[in-house]
């Protein structure tokens, strides 16, 4: 009938992916590759431990200092009634004890304040309509990837796109990407600085 096509009930996306020749990644696919890379990036074992880190680093500098307090004067002792092996000895302890206060303080190790601690990753999923997609996010998402998304967003104007980003500190690590229209979603592709790790084809 002519006038068929003005009640033709919209597609849905599955139908859409479909008839495109594209097989969406599996949920328990990304699912099994969130939980991996949570545990590969879980960050460093002193941002786990960084209190107990923390009194480790106070103990050894005042053992540095306690080493200086007490080997200077036995050494300039030792040096003034001629004991000159103990002199040294004990003044060797006291250089050692500076250093040793000298390099933890410059390079904080162990300390929460010094040097940045890497820490645990963790998951974030943002949501944005295709036009935002297009104008600020395109450009950051292989191109293979990108061509599925414009594909399935000129079969369905009104769908909106999901960006999943595996974040550690300032850093944004292995995304993904989800197309959905209303209750429906088709994992579209997961990628890294080396390339594309996959997607639906």
């Amino acid at each position: 009938m002519p006038f068929d096509s003005l009640h033709a009930k919209p597609q849905s996306l599955v139908e859409v992916v479909n008839d495109l020749g594209l097989t969406p990644i599996r949920e328990e696919e990304l699912a099994a590759y969130k939980q991996q890379q949570l545990k590969k990036n879980r960050g460093s074992i002193w941002y786990h431990y960084r209190g107990l880190a923390v009194a480790l680093l106070i103990c050894c500098m005042l053992a540095g200092l306690l080493s200086i307090l007490l080997s200077l004067p036995t050494a300039f002792f030792a040096a003034a009634h001629g004991q000159h092996l103990q002199a040294a000895l004990y003044g060797t302890i006291a250089l050692l004890g500076g250093s040793c206060i000298w390099v933890l303080d410059r390079t904080r190790v162990f300390s929460s304040t010094g040097r940045k601690l890497k820490g645990p990753a963790y998951w974030v999923e943002v949501s944005m309509s295709f036009s935002l997609y297009r104008a600020a996010n395109q450009h950051t998402v292989p191109a293979s990837i990108n061509d599925s998304v414009f594909r399935v967003a000129r079969a369905l104007p009104n769908t909106h796109i999901v960006v999943g980003e595996l974040r550690q500190d300032s850093a944004v690590i292995d995304p993904y990407l989800i197309i959905c229209y209303g209750d429906e979603r088709a994992i579209i592709g997961i990628w890294d600085d080396d390339g594309v790790i996959r997607q639906a084809a």
